[in-house]
This record gives C-alpha cells, sequence and structure tokens, in this order.
C-alpha cells in the first residue's frame, strides 16, 4: 500500500517540527488533538498559516514546538 499523500505531509512537518516517537500531543494551534488522524485534520486546515504550535508532553514533561512555515 502506498501511504496517502496528507499522511506524508503529516510525517514530513511532525519530523519538522522535532516531534520524537512516544511525544504526546494535546494541541495543534490551539486545537484538541486526540489522535493521529485529529493531528492530520489541524494540519490540514494550516493554509494560509505562518506558524504551527504543538502542545503536548514528552517523557511526562510539559512540551511546545513551533514551527515557521516557508
Amino acid at each position: 500500500l502506498e501511504p496517502r499523500p496528507d499522511h506524508r505531509v503529516c510525517a514530513d512537518l511532525a519530523a519538522r517540527l522535532g516531534l520524537q516517537s512516544g511525544d504526546t500531543l494535546r494541541m495543534v494551534n490551539g486545537m484538541p488533538v486526540a489522535n493521529v488522524q485529529d493531528f492530520a485534520r489541524q494540519l490540514s486546515g494550516t493554509v494560509g498559516v505562518q506558524n504551527i504550535t504543538v502542545v503536548g508532553e514528552r517523557q511526562g514533561k510539559p512540551l511546545t514546538l513551533s514551527y515557521r512555515l516557508q
């Protein structure tokens, strides 16, 4: 099976944000995220957005990562 293009975009952006395996996401740009599908849905709504900020946890500690879109 070929990965869906939106999943490749999400994986690429997750890497650019600095997300690591095991990170728990809570919000993307202030919107709640419960799972990978929510993450993809929030990212697909970033047209015209200049910055993406994710809030969550890494190893039980608060995590905030930001990425400026080119």
